[in-house]
């Protein structure tokens, strides 16, 4: 079944790796006519950092466009891409408008989360400006890049969560808009999550906090 906003044919072109750990990138995952509608009703955030969905309404093509990427045919061909079944499991999506300076530090990601995929929202990016999530080899230095996905309108990142998935961006404050799907153990993780980061959204403005955003 064709969907109306999300290129399925970009994820099966995607490069897809093994090492340092399973994950793949490409860019145009969202069909061309219709970016101006998605950037149109993407959200607007007043918070930095990623919002779940019950803090962030998505309206219009923006709502249409989620409700394609937490669907079986976006499940089904990560899960390809991974050799990974994600199907069965719970869905946990987050949006994000603005990034915090803090945000983007070298981490591997939960051990409740299964699979991630980031899609990008931005027009232009300047090359090699901070922002640019990098798959890495090791948790001590940003220099020990694999690949390098400017958040390009279209561009993603896919991977399957290791101990070794480490992951992240030199830091940037300002315009970064994304939207992140992971694929969870359990239910009971996924309103976990909902609630951890209710909770950091409410704290936030009492002192700052580290972020693991990619």
């Amino acid at each position: 079944m064709a969907l109306e906003y999300i290129d399925l044919g970009a994820f099966k072109r995607a490069r897809a790796a093994h090492e340092p750990f399973v994950h793949f990138t490409g860019a145009g995952a969202l069909k061309a006519n219709q970016t101006d509608a998605l950037e149109r009703d993407f959200p607007k955030l007043r918070h930095a950092g990623y919002l779940t969905l019950g803090e962030a309404k998505a309206v219009g093509t923006f709502a249409e466009f989620l409700a394609e990427l937490q669907g079986d045919e976006v499940a089904s061909v990560v899960s390809e891409l991974l050799a990974f079944d994600l199907r069965p499991r719970p869905r946990l999506v987050t949006i994000m408008r603005k990034c915090p300076k803090r945000a983007g530090r070298i981490h591997t990601d939960s051990k409740s989360k299964r699979a991630t995929v980031l899609i990008y929202f931005n027009r232009a990016w300047p090359a090699g400006e901070a922002g640019a999530v990098r798959v890495l080899r090791n948790e001590h230095d940003f220099q020990s890049t694999v690949v390098e996905v400017p958040p390009l309108m279209g561009s993603f990142l896919g991977f399957l969560r290791a101990d070794n998935s480490w992951h992240g961006h030199l830091p940037f404050e300002g315009e970064r808009k994304a939207v992140q799907i992971t694929w969870l153990e359990s239910a009971a993780d996924v309103e976990r999550k909902k609630r951890t980061n209710a909770l950091a959204q409410a704290l936030k403005g009492l002192w700052p906090r580290s972020e693991n955003a990619a």
